[in-house]
């Protein structure tokens, strides 16, 4: 199972507690941080999470990291591992 797939299934306070080498980067388990907190809420209605998908992707647009994969990745056509 993917990295992120395997952090959603823990609690978002807990991604901080797996092991580095099931996690590839630091700016991963941010990712993942991300996408813990849009699914780990329980059930809801889909604009609610339509507005929290939204809500994380401004969150992560706004990092330097985010900026970084993504002129690395139109420079190189490779992922950026920050």
């Amino acid at each position: 199972m993917p990295a992120c797939g395997r952090a959603l299934n823990i609690a978002p306070g807990q991604i901080y507690s797996i092991p580095a080498g099931q996690l590839p980067t630091g700016y991963d388990r941010v990712i993942c941080e991300a996408l813990s907190g849009i699914m780990a809420r329980g059930a809801v209605t889909e604009a609610e999470l339509s507005r929290r998908e939204l809500a994380a992707l401004m969150r992560l647009a706004a990092r330097e990291e985010t900026l970084a994969r993504i002129e690395h990745l139109l420079d190189t056509g490779k992922p950026l591992k920050n």
